[in-house]
C-alpha cells in the first residue's frame, strides 16, 4: 500500500485502544434499495465496489483509496472528513465500516438526513462475505457479487488447512512501535486458516502495542511484517538476544505488502491466505495457488 498508510494506521489504532474491543454493528435487512450516488469512507468498501465493476456508483471516496479508473471527488481522509464536500456531492448513501467508524464522526450527516450505512467490523471471511453480498445488492451487482463470492469461497476451501502442529506466527503491522495482530483479528483469522498459530493471544485489543521482551518470551517460528526494517529493528531492541529467536535463526522473517493483506475484501483475503500458506509451507509442501 502507499507510504503514508502507517501514519493513518497508527493514529487509528491509538484511538481504538481507548474504545471497547467489540466492533460496532449495524442492522442488516434481507432487502436493499439500489443507490446511484454512493460515498465510501472505507478503502475496503471502495475496493469491494471496484471488484464488482460498480465504480460508476461512487460519488466520493477518502484520500486513501484503491486505484480508480476515473476521477472521483475526495471527501477527506480516514480520520478527518470534510463534511461540506460530502454534502456537496449530494449522495443518496454514505457507507463506512466498523474499522474506520470510531475515527469518523458522522453525526452531522445523520442530522442532515443523509442516509448512512455502517457495516460491522470484520474478523472472519464470513463477515467480509456478508458485507460483500450487501454491497452487491445496493450497487445493483447482485449476480456478479454472488458469482465472484462463490469463486472466492472455492479458493479458500482449497487452501484452508488445519495441521496437527501449526507453526507459531507473529504478524507485525509496525515495528516503530511494535504493533501486532492478535488471534481474534482479521489477520489472526487468516493466519489460522493458513495453518498457523498466532502467538498474540493474551490481549483484548486486536492490534496491540507489544514489547520486544514478549517476542523473546513467545519465540515465534515465523515473523510476518509489513515493514522491511523489522529485522534491523529487532536487533536494535534485543541486542544479542535476537539470535535466540527461532525466526531469526531460521531466516524466517517475511516482508509482505500492505496490499492485499490489509484490505478487508474476499479477494484480498484469499490472496493473503495463499501467501501465508506458502510462507508456512516453505520448502516442505507444494505452494498454495490461486487459479
Amino acid at each position: 500500500m502507499y507510504a503514508f498508510i502507517p501514519v493513518v494506521l497508527l493514529s487509528t489504532i491509538t484511538f481504538l485502544l481507548l474504545l471497547p474491543s467489540e466492533p460496532q454493528t449495524a442492522g442488516i435487512s434481507s432487502q436493499h434499495q439500489q443507490y446511484h450516488r454512493v460515498i465510501s469512507l472505507s478503502p475496503s468498501l471502495t475496493r469491494m465496489i471496484i471488484d464488482m465493476n460498480a465504480e460508476s456508483r461512487l460519488s466520493g471516496v477518502t484520500s486513501y483509496h484503491p486505484p480508480l479508473q476515473k476521477d472521483i471527488p475526495v471527501v477527506g481522509t480516514l480520520v478527518n472528513l470534510n463534511m461540506e464536500k460530502i454534502i456537496m456531492q449530494k449522495p443518496d448513501l454514505v457507507i463506512l465500516s466498523g474499522e474506520d467508524n470510531p475515527t469518523q464522526f458522522t453525526e452531522r450527516l445523520t442530522s442532515l438526513s443523509i442516509h448512512i450505512k455502517k457495516f460491522a467490523g470484520y474478523t472472519t471471511f464470513n463477515s467480509i462475505a456478508e458485507t460483500y453480498t450487501i454491497i452487491g445488492s445496493i450497487t445493483g451487482k447482485q449476480e456478479l457479487a454472488r458469482k465472484k463470492l462463490n469463486q472466492y469461497r472455492a479458493i479458500r476451501k482449497k487452501i484452508l488447512t488445519r495441521p496437527e502442529a501449526p507453526v507459531d506466527v507473529l504478524f507485525l503491522l509496525s515495528d516503530r512501535p511494535l504493533i501486532a495482530a492478535n488471534h481474534t483479528s482479521f489477520i489472526g483469522n487468516i493466519i489460522n486458516d493458513a495453518g498457523g498459530h498466532n502467538i498474540i493471544t493474551t490481549t483484548r485489543h486486536q492490534y496491540p502495542v507489544i514489547t520486544a521482551e514478549l517476542i523473546i518470551h513467545k519465540n515465534p517460528q515465523v515473523i510476518i511484517t509489513t515493514s522491511s526494517s523489522t529485522s534491523q529493528r529487532l536487533k536494535e531492541l534485543l541486542g544479542d538476544n535476537v539470535n535466540h529467536l527461532d525466526a531469526i535463526r531460521n531466516n524466517a522473517i517475511h516482508y509482505i505488502s500492505y496490499d492485499p493483506a490489509c484490505y478487508y475484501t474476499p479477494g484480498d483475503y484469499v490472496k493473503t491466505l495463499a501467501e501465508f500458506r506458502n510462507i508456512f509451507n516453505k520448502d516442505t509442501q507444494q505452494p498454495a495457488h490461486i487459479p
